[in-house]
């Protein structure tokens, strides 16, 4: 359940609160409503991601490093890249990436092509944003552009 500040002081006011069920349940004495405030303005700070190329030395900073293309870089091995995970179902289809072609010229139809593909992908999206929540997160990805990507759209999207 999502408190916002102005519904939290509400229920300051009463010190009740509705659970899911629609029972009012009454907040213990010690309940420290400055301090659940603190907490959900937290919990909503934005998250950071990085990018990084493939063909880039892997670094303690990067931490958790996530493969986000649909073909493996070409001529890395597994142990050089130090993936941790391979999460190509979030890659722009084989369809918008040939289309594509990585001509800059086509970045914004392209960026506005992904982000609809990413709609139907909400799910890895917000497993991205989990990952970012425990620690660092880089986003890997092989294109020679270090501009016109798809882990640019990606990193633009989960840091917003």
């Amino acid at each position: 359940m999502s408190l916002t500040k102005a519904s939290i002081r509400a229920e300051e006011r009463r010190r009740l609160h509705s659970d899911n069920t629609g029972r009012l349940i009454e907040y213990p004495a010690q309940f420290d409503l400055n301090q659940e405030i603190a907490e959900c303005e937290q919990e909503a700070v934005a998250i950071k991601v990085e990018i990084k190329r493939a063909y880039d030395l892997p670094s303690a900073e990067d931490g958790y490093r996530v493969l986000v293309d649909r073909l493996w870089p070409r001529g890395l091995s597994k142990d050089k890249a130090q993936i941790d995970l391979w999460m190509k179902e979030i890659a722009p289809s084989s369809e918008l990436r040939h289309w594509f072609g990585h001509d800059p010229a086509k970045w914004h139809e392209f960026q506005k092509r992904y982000q609809a593909e990413l709609k139907q992908h909400t799910e890895l999206l917000s497993h991205l944003r989990q990952l970012a929540r425990r620690g660092p997160l880089t986003l890997v990805y092989g294109a020679k552009d270090k501009e016109h990507n798809d882990a640019v759209v990606l990193r633009e999207i989960l840091n917003t």
